[in-house]
């Protein structure tokens, strides 16, 4: 990795993780997070503790477009 980028030499499945959580959660809670990657929704896992993960592999190598929502 070299700040945003991320480098591999073979296409292998990339775990994402985020974390949210906000000081008060009984005014503002977060219900859910999503990925979107190229404009595809990816299906998320919410480990608890404020923590959601994501597994996604690059079909081809190039360069896309991800977004946290």
């Amino acid at each position: 990795m070299d700040g945003n980028n991320v480098y591999m030499d073979a296409l292998n499945a990339v775990m994402f993780v985020a974390e949210s959580e906000a000081e008060h959660p009984e005014v503002l809670p977060v219900q859910s997070l999503k990925f979107s990657i190229n404009g595809v929704n990816l299906s998320v896992m919410a480990r608890g503790n404020h923590h959601y993960t994501t597994y996604w592999m690059l079909p081809v190598f190039g360069n896309p477009l991800m977004a946290q929502i």
